[in-house]
């Protein structure tokens, strides 16, 4: 392994290397699969958008207000499904990211494997999978902080009984969501921080469920991704929970991760229900057209 400044390098280089890669780790352990980044590495489509039309970053917090009304206000014109309640950002937000609209959140996945699939399934220069521990990242002291809930009790319990996102029987199991649902509209409309969290909607689409997804959710968007990720000069700790796994770019190595996939069925037309995805996952079958058929 080889160490940058705020981040471990390991190159898998063969298939037994890649099937036994996760059985080491201890933690919480959370993947992304992904082009490389230049001079960033991980950007949000939000922070994407922004720099293409040369925003200021000073302006996006209340840019960001703006977009979810937009979208609050015109969604019903296009969808009849589940519509959250109106104050419920995180909800707003996880569908917005769904359909495409610029959003703070950077999709991740529980499963190591979803995130090869998802940066091998691309042709590119590098096949790059990202793994960090949320245990550390997370900066869950926050979320669990009793002195920071005291101080603050009266707005969150305000938000929380206006909102009812839980039934007082499943209080107890919810919590915690429940919780991060609240420090994201505090960190939104209140006191933004530079910090990273692991956060999920209560309600699921398809493609969370399938991918095993989740968000990370950056404190201060007026910052970068990364400055949120390695905030309070941690960057000298980080690099033994964040890990960037290089794939090596031999086509026999990639075929047979592919083809190893498939057999888990892990491909396109399972991480992206429907009929589109469907048709993507026939190029990657071009990698081993035996299971075409006849």
């Amino acid at each position: 392994m080889k160490d940058s400044s705020w981040y471990t390098t390991h190159c898998i280089e063969s298939l037994d290397d890649f099937l036994t890669y996760t059985d080491g780790l201890e933690g919480k352990w959370v993947f992304r699969g992904q082009k490389p980044q230049k001079g960033q590495t991980f950007v949000t489509s939000l922070e994407r958008a922004a720099k293409s039309f040369d925003t200021n970053r000073t302006e996006l917090a209340d840019l960001e207000r703006k977009l979810i009304r937009e979208f609050r206000r015109r969604y019903n014109i296009y969808s009849t499904s589940y519509v959250p309640e109106k104050n419920d950002v995180l909800e707003w937000l996880a569908l917005m990211q769904h359909y495409g609209a610029p959003t703070r959140l950077l999709d991740w996945t529980y499963s190591f494997y979803v995130a090869a699939y998802l940066a091998l399934a691309r042709d590119g220069d590098g096949y790059k999978i990202w793994a960090l521990n949320t245990e550390w990242f997370n900066y869950a002291r926050v979320i669990t902080d009793r002195n920071f809930w005291r101080k603050n009790s009266s707005w969150f319990k305000k938000r929380h009984d206006n909102l009812h996102w839980t039934k007082q029987e499943d209080s107890a199991e919810e919590e915690p969501a429940v919780k991060r649902n609240l420090m994201a509209d505090y960190l939104m409309n209140r006191h933004p921080q530079k910090l990273v969290m692991a956060v999920n909607p209560f309600v699921l689409n398809d493609r969370l469920a399938a991918q095993q997804g989740l968000f990370l959710f950056p404190g201060n968007i007026s910052e970068g991704f990364d400055d949120n990720l390695t905030v309070r000069n941690y960057r000298e700790e980080a690099n033994a929970h964040l890990v960037r796994i290089i794939v090596c770019p031999d086509l026999k190595l990639r075929k047979d991760i592919l083809y190893r996939l498939h057999r888990m069925n892990i491909n396109s037309a399972t991480l992206f229900p429907g009929l589109q995805g469907f048709a993507e996952s026939l190029c990657v079958r071009l990698a081993f057209p035996e299971t075409l058929g006849g």
